[in-house]
């Protein structure tokens, strides 16, 4: 008799996690090892990601240290202080000692009665690390909130799955926030554009700006000229002055597709 994953079958407690949970549950550790010590770096502002963070005021001297940082470098200590403990592992200096320790004894997390819940705190405190760790010019644009109430931008790095809203706290699936883009573009005017015309008529240059501002991945005139020689967007058409009528679906999934 094998036992279910309790991510797959949404228990509460108990069951063991299947191979693609395991997989992503060490994924999310590993990426934790660098994760947290670029964090910490920034909790000491010695490594800035990103724009500026404020303006300085000269009646005050500046904190030495990041308080945003380094509250979410506490609270992911504390995701991973809890996972250790579950399986009675104590011994961990610092850590990237913490990380290593729990990467050896995965088989214990992945088994443990309370690892449905291991997994998710810990999967998404690599999430919220990753973001807050990426360079805002390497994120990637999914599209919007999905909370009909905030509907901001949402972006993270290549490879998520699930992604948190900056602004109202949600977490969504990334393919669902995809789905809902192109489900947009399907239905609702394109730059202005009327319902019944939901083409781009553009040059593939202005194709490739057009996936750049909207999803901030550096696509290349030449990959779309790549993608229309390929049949890759099967609507296209070309037109006069070196233009083509795009659908910006199938530019949109391209565009994903090569991230």
């Amino acid at each position: 008799m094998t036992s279910s994953c309790p991510v797959c079958d949404g228990m509460i407690r108990g069951g063991v996690l299947c191979k693609q949970h395991r997989r992503e549950l060490a994924d999310a550790l590993r990426g934790l090892v660098n994760g947290m010590y670029v964090l910490g770096e920034m909790s000491l502002r010695r490594v800035r990601i990103g724009g500026s963070q404020g303006h300085a005021n000269p009646a005050f001297a500046p904190s030495p240290i990041s308080e945003s940082d380094q509250d979410l470098y506490e609270q992911v200590e504390d995701v991973l202080q809890e996972a250790a403990a579950t399986i009675g592992y104590w011994d961990h200096p610092d850590m990237a000692g913490l990380l290593r320790g729990l990467l050896l004894r995965l088989d214990r997390l992945c088994s443990h009665p309370e690892c449905g819940t291991t997994f998710k705190r810990v999967t998404r405190a690599g999430l919220r690390v990753e973001e807050r760790t990426t360079p805002p010019e390497e994120r990637i644009i999914y599209g919007r909130c999905l909370n009909p109430v905030c509907l901001r931008e949402m972006s993270g790095s290549v490879g998520q799955r699930e992604a948190t809203c900056r602004y109202c706290g949600s977490t969504w699936a990334v393919s669902a926030i995809r789905a809902a883009r192109r489900e947009r573009y399907r239905s609702d005017p394109v730059d202005g554009r009327t319902r019944a015309d939901r083409t781009l008529h553009m040059t593939p240059a202005e194709a490739a700006v057009w996936l750049r501002r909207r999803t901030n991945i550096p696509v290349t005139r030449k990959q779309v000229s790549d993608w229309i020689r390929r049949d890759r967007l099967p609507s296209s058409e070309h037109l006069e002055g070196g233009r083509w009528s795009f659908n910006p679906v199938e530019l949109l999934d391209s565009a994903e597709r090569a991230a």
